[in-house]
Parts: C-alpha cells; structure tokens; sequence
C-alpha cells in the first residue's frame, strides 16, 4: 500500500485551524485554534482513515497512479465519539491517545 496523500500537519477545516502535536501510527493528536495564531481552544484525538482515492472521491482519483494507492482523510463530523474526540485539556487527549494506542497493540 503506497499513500499518496498524507495528512496534512496544518490545515483548515470549516473554519478551525488544525495542528498535528503528536501521531503513532493511524492516531494523532490534534491542536484545534479559531485563528491561525490564536489561542489553542481544545485538542481532537483522532483515528485517521485511508481509503483508495476512488472509492473516497473522485476529485482525488488523478492522485492515484497506480493500484493500490490510498489517500488520509481526516474523520467527519459524524464520526466524532467512534472515530475522533474532542478535549479541553492537553492531558486528557493525551490519556484517549495512549488508550487508543494500548488497545491497537493488543489487538
């Protein structure tokens, strides 16, 4: 499996500033701001999905050169509680991130 398309470290995303603090494998934690340089308001764990770039929309099927290629996509809104939580605090998405972790390497 070959990823074309990466997670972006910073990006922007219904009008919140995303940044990547922390990733193991496919979990991160991210810094959530509602101004580029703001104040950091809140931290998302979450799970980050691949999925072949024709399967997960069109728009992305010329990123695919050959079979086999997968593109990252951050999880949805409807997603949130499964697949990615929100925190107030640093330490506490740290605490979902390192659970994540544990019960991935037990599985």
């Amino acid at each position: 499996m070959t990823i074309k398309k990466t997670l972006p470290l910073k990006f922007k995303k219904k009008g919140v500033y995303y940044s990547q603090i922390k990733r193991e494998g496919d979990f991160a934690i991210l810094s959530l701001r509602y101004a580029e340089k703001g104040r950091i308001v809140g931290y998302d764990v979450v799970t980050i999905s691949r999925y072949s770039p024709e399967k997960f929309n069109a728009k992305f099927a010329q990123l695919s050169g050959e079979q086999g290629d997968f593109v990252e996509c951050f999880p949805s809104s409807e997603q949130y509680g499964s697949k990615a939580w929100s925190f107030n605090t640093l330490i506490s998405a740290e605490n979902k991130f390192q659970e994540l972790i544990n019960v991935s390497v037990s599985k």
